[in-house]
């Protein structure tokens, strides 16, 4: 497939049903787009607060953080079918400037996919990784609704803020 990233590629120990789980670093592409439009589409309806918000990813803000190397885009893949994802925008932290800064800007794996150690795994590699690429500190926001900070937690995160959403409109 177009945009996979030869250099960062491993195999969970997870065996969901048959085979292993994939767990991948690509490059944006559209390609990679067209394939993960059904998860995205999932992940809104079932992630997103304000229902009536419609997706409209700005494609040419990604694709010049990705030309920019300033977007990692994690994949899971089992029997090559995209089943999640997980992307950080990088940056050097504005308070720290010394500090390079992963932002988790989406993470999702599909529903059916859940409760099988392949989201843990696949936050496991997308750390080792952003660690190869010299990120100091990495961010993740997590939904009310959808609470997975206790697995963070035993990756070795620890609650650093709360965000709070109010509509103006």
């Amino acid at each position: 497939m177009v945009g996979v990233a030869v250099e960062a590629v491993s195999e969970s120990e997870t065996k969901l049903s048959r085979g292993p789980i994939r767990y991948q670093t690509e490059i944006l592409s559209v390609e990679l787009v067209k394939e993960a439009y059904s998860l995205m589409s999932l992940h809104k309806e079932e992630l997103c607060l304000h229902k009536d918000f419609e997706l409209d990813p700005d494609w040419e803000l990604y694709f010049t953080l990705s030309v920019a190397g300033k977007l990692v885009i994690c994949t899971a893949r089992k029997g090559g079918d995209l089943i999640g994802y997980a992307a950080y925008a990088i940056h050097q932290n504005p308070h720290y400037r010394g500090i390079k800064q992963a932002i988790q800007d989406v993470l999702f794996l599909h529903p059916s996919k859940r409760g099988h150690m392949a989201g843990y795994r696949l936050i496991q590699f997308a750390d080792a990784h952003l660690v190869n690429l010299g990120v100091q500190l990495v961010s993740h926001h997590v939904k009310v609704k959808h609470d997975f900070s206790p697995m963070l937690e035993r990756l070795g995160y620890t609650q650093s803020e709360k965000i709070l959403e109010k509509r103006l409109d």
